[in-house]
């Protein structure tokens, strides 16, 4: 990713003006004999096969096939009958409209010639994935700081803010990641629940289920988990309490399902406390699996439809969205604090405030 694009603040939500991004893809083997056209519309469901076939036939979609030791191009009405294989490279120039964040700042909390330590705002995510390119934490503080690499070391939901550790280099990235996959962090998060939580278990080793929407009934597996839980206070007008949690495993979602088994989800969280319509329970995804994942997949789709605006890109053609409710973007879950040792073997320990949902 090269330059910086512009940024537009609207409605308490940072946008970044659309722009233009060639992506350039190896084939893959699941790929083998099918035409461009239908690994678009198979393996990128964002936009529909109109979208892509458009694309194709104003030539910002290609395909790059060595050949006796030059490189020849296939693009128009040509790539709809030309099967793809091994070797070959697809360039696809796409008009991109990332997705807005919250217009919050990333609060430093550590920076030193290794590490990078800094308070995630709810509502980015960690990294570019589908829908967010320059809009992701590691991009904003590598244009914030002119840095050239950064490597997260633990990674939070989209939804869920606080405290991340990034590395500047592949030795202390190597070394953190490590301690993290062994869990030799010791990690508090900090919730707002609903209820009581003054008599609860101090700890939940329920199963958590692991689910690949992508593998349908197959991608559900489930996993051993602990979490630790300490209650902190409770607000009797509001019915809800503050606790926090210690995760001794890393699933996953574990402590917002382990919440919802105890009868204590969180308030705010739409996709395992019942006071939403679209939640789900431990006991209703166990028992009819393949229907249950079928329905978040038509959830996720008619959500989507439900959020465009009824108006179009005069450039590009697609469909554009509302803004979002930027109470829709945060989880009332904040990573409060790690404990574990540097690379001396000497103890390092980093926190972040309590956040503001916390004062009840």
């Amino acid at each position: 990713m090269s330059g910086t694009p512009d940024f537009i603040i609207r409605n308490g939500l940072r946008f970044v003006k659309p722009y233009y991004h060639v992506y350039r893809t190896t084939v893959k083997g699941r790929w083998f004999g099918k035409t461009a056209l239908q690994v678009f519309t198979e393996e990128f469901r964002n936009y529909d096969g109109e979208h892509y076939l458009k694309r194709i036939m104003e030539d910002d979609i290609s395909v790059i096939r060595r050949k006796n030791k030059q490189n020849i191009e296939f693009k128009g009405s040509i790539l709809l009958d030309t099967p793809l294989k091994s070797g070959d490279v697809i360039v696809h120039r796409e008009h991109i409209h990332e997705k807005p964040i919250l217009n919050r700042e990333i609060g430093i909390i550590h920076e030193d010639k290794d590490l990078l330590v800094v308070d995630k705002p709810s509502g980015i995510p960690m990294h570019p994935v589908q829908g967010y390119l320059y809009n992701s934490l590691t991009e904003a503080l590598k244009s914030k700081l002119n840095i050239l690499r950064l490597h997260p070391c633990n990674r939070l939901d989209k939804v869920t803010s606080g405290l991340v550790i990034l590395c500047k280099n592949f030795e202390s990235a190597s070394f953190y990641q490590t301690m993290v996959q062994e869990r030799e962090f010791r990690k508090e998060y900090i919730a707002r629940v609903d209820g009581d939580f003054s008599h609860s278990p101090l700890v939940c080793r329920n199963d958590v289920l692991i689910i690949d929407t992508k593998k349908k009934a197959e991608g559900v597996k489930k996993r051993t988990a602990i979490t630790r839980f300490k209650f902190l206070r409770y607000n009797s007008r509001l019915k809800q309490s503050i606790v926090s949690c210690i995760p001794e495993t890393g699933r996953t979602h574990q402590i917002r399902m382990h919440l919802r088994d105890l009868g204590h989800p969180i308030i705010n969280d739409w996709v395992y406390n019942p006071r939403y319509k679209r939640a789900f329970s431990r006991s209703a995804v166990e028992s009819n699996l393949p229907k249950n994942l079928s329905e978040i997949q038509k959830e996720q789709y008619e959500r989507r439809i439900a959020m465009y605006s009824g108006k179009t890109c005069s450039e590009c053609g697609i469909n554009l969205y509302k803004d979002p409710d930027p109470d829709s973007m945060v989880l009332f879950l904040h990573a409060l604090k790690y404990t574990g040792h540097d690379r001396q073997g000497g103890i390092i320990s980093y926190e972040t405030g309590m956040p503001a949902w916390t004062n009840i």
